[in-house]
Formats: structure tokens, sequence, C-alpha cells
């Protein structure tokens, strides 16, 4: 264990502690035991983040719809600071659906 809960402060320990001191931390991630001292995280309790402008984006969402169109296989939606323009705007990385591209490939003569 690396921490045994927050100095003098039995009840932040008490929120943040699955069984208070000696817990387990609560992140937020939701993970996989893969052995005893192994963990996978496979996603985020509260999968949320806000945009530049105030509005709040919801990464499924977003990628239901986008999966839903036949041309995907997968997608992952994250949020990308872009420093640049300091701003923070959604960003789909998109792995098409293999057989369906080739098929439109070839009623298009590719």
């Amino acid at each position: 264990m690396t921490i045994g809960g927050y100095y003098a402060n039995a009840q932040a320990t008490e929120e943040r502690f699955d069984g208070g001191a000696g817990g387990w931390f609560r992140t937020g991630d939701i993970v996989k035991l893969e052995g005893p001292r192994k963990i996978r995280i496979i996603d985020r309790l509260k999968n949320i983040f806000k945009l530049s402008q105030g509005e709040f984006v919801a990464p499924e969402k977003l990628e239901g719809a986008y999966e839903a169109c036949d041309l995907v296989h997968r997608c992952f939606v994250t949020c990308a600071d872009t420093f640049q323009f300091e701003q923070h705007a959604p960003v789909a990385v998109v792995v098409p659906s293999e057989s369906v591209v080739r098929a439109e490939a070839n009623t298009r003569g590719y």
C-alpha cells in the first residue's frame, strides 16, 4: 500500500477509500483484475469531458453514433487539448470496416 488514508481527515478517508484506511482508493477507474498484483483499466466511472465552450460531452454517445455506421468497425473518442488555440475538442480515432470499405471501393471501380 502506498498511503493509508488522508492525514488527520477521517471523513475524507472514509469517502475515498473502500472500507476506510487500508482499503482500495477510489480513482473512478473501472478495472479488471488480471492477477494478484496486476489490473487493467477498462473504463471510467465518470467518462465525461468539458469543451472550451463549456459544453459537456459523453464520449460513449459519440462512439455509439459513429459505430452505428456500417463503414466503422471501431471508434474511440477522447478530448484533445489544443494548446496552440487554447481549446478542448473531441477527437475520434476510427477503424474502418475492411469488408464494407473494400466492397464500396469495388463498386466505385477502385
